[in-house]
């Protein structure tokens, strides 16, 4: 089922988190996410415009997203964990999936207005012809950095899955992101489950590592891809707890990672 499997285990280590800056007569802390927050907006605007041409590529059955899915479902499907919480959830595909197929509950948030409607609609048509069960499937518009309180009641859970997100992100800003998902999301031995940008072909990993753009009917998307052993560095130096990892390709485009917390 997959072509590729890396593996590696890791000691704590230190990580610094903030940056002091002199501007002008006094001393400023800057959160890292405030330093990208530009970066994040951009792709919360793009995220708004995607949504549609997501749900368009899914329902292509020859469609390379679609095949990834059902690999996504099949590596899921030992997973004990009754509950998922989903990062970056879009219009809820593979989210309406995992609940269809694995019979779990999942709770998915976005930071596209669009996406969660999208996903809503798709969520109660399911509901009302008996594919998956009333609150078998939540999702809520919201930012990681401001969640809201019956949301952030919840966490941390012990299956968090983040799919097609970090694509969309250089790799300064995966850093933060990733570490802002694993201190307030991740509960202890709990996984973290994500696919990742990563195009095997040479000339197109080259190309995507310095950002390619991607247009579509309105928008124009900006992608940054990173290899196998760039992201092997990244799990290593970022996340502060001994921890377990695997990475394996899933397709040309695309990597899935495995991360179990101590």
């Amino acid at each position: 089922m997959f072509s590729e499997v890396f593996s590696a285990s890791r000691k704590p280590c230190k990580y610094r988190y903030n940056l002091i800056r002199w501007t002008y007569h006094t001393f400023t802390i800057h959160n890292p996410w405030e330093a990208n927050m530009r970066e994040f907006q951009e792709a919360q605007r793009l995220a708004d415009l995607y949504s549609q041409d997501l749900l368009d590529a899914y329902n292509e059955l020859d469609h390379l997203k679609r095949k990834r899915l059902d690999q996504i479902i099949y590596f899921l499907r030992n997973k004990k964990d009754a509950t998922f919480l989903s990062i970056g959830c879009g219009p809820a595909i593979i989210e309406l999936e995992i609940a269809k197929r694995l019979d779990k509950n999942v709770v998915g948030f976005d930071c596209s207005p669009i996406a969660i409607a999208l996903a809503k609609k798709k969520i109660e048509k399911a509901v009302v012809n008996g594919v998956i069960r009333e609150k078998q499937l939540e999702v809520f518009e919201a930012n990681l950095m401001a969640l809201p309180s019956d949301l952030a009641a919840i966490l941390p859970l012990p299956a968090v899955i983040c799919f097609d997100v970090i694509g969309a992100f250089t790799l300064k800003s995966k850093k933060f992101f990733l570490q802002e998902l694993w201190s307030q999301c991740v509960a202890p031995k709990g996984t973290l489950t994500l696919t990742a940008l990563s195009c095997s072909d040479t000339s197109r990993a080259e190309k995507y590592a310095r950002g390619l753009i991607i247009k579509g009917k309105n928008y124009r998307v900006r992608l940054y891809s990173e290899g196998v052993k760039t992201y092997m560095g990244l799990l290593n130096t970022l996340i502060p707890q001994p921890t377990w990892f695997y990475i394996t390709r899933l397709d040309e485009e695309s990597l899935l990672i495995d991360i179990k917390r101590s």
